[in-house]
């Protein structure tokens, strides 16, 4: 048999089965509810006393000084975000700080712009 230019085998085609498919079975009629969770307020920080905060910088050099590294705390004077920066003990280079000097300079400068947008004198 010639169909379009293609030759089909009438032999090779397979009868098709006559068995019914199965369909999934059916989701039940009730519907569960989940309860819904209430958004908790949160709770405003509460400030760190700096004689805690100095002892914990203490305990953490201690454990540094198996890394041949110290750590120090501070405050960005622009931000007021807390800086954390790990220095080697030999060189005094810093190894890593935290946040980024880049972030907190980019942060300034955008609280800096957005004061300047939202900010109006009446």
């Amino acid at each position: 048999m010639v169909a379009d230019g293609l030759t089909v085998n009438p032999t090779a085609v397979q009868p098709v089965s006559s068995t019914p498919v199965q369909s999934a079975p059916e989701a039940p009629d009730a519907v569960i509810q989940q309860p819904v969770a209430k958004e908790q307020p949160i709770p405003e920080p509460k400030p760190i006393d700096t004689d805690v905060l100095e002892k914990i910088a203490e305990e953490l050099n201690e454990d540094f000084r198996i890394f041949n590294a110290s750590i120090s705390f501070s405050v960005d004077k622009d931000t007021g975000t807390t800086v954390v920066k790990i220095f080697d003990r030999d060189t005094e280079e810093i190894i890593r700080e935290i946040p980024p000097e880049e972030l907190l300079s980019l942060a300034a400068k955008l609280t800096d712009i957005i004061g300047r947008l939202v900010d109006k004198k009446i």
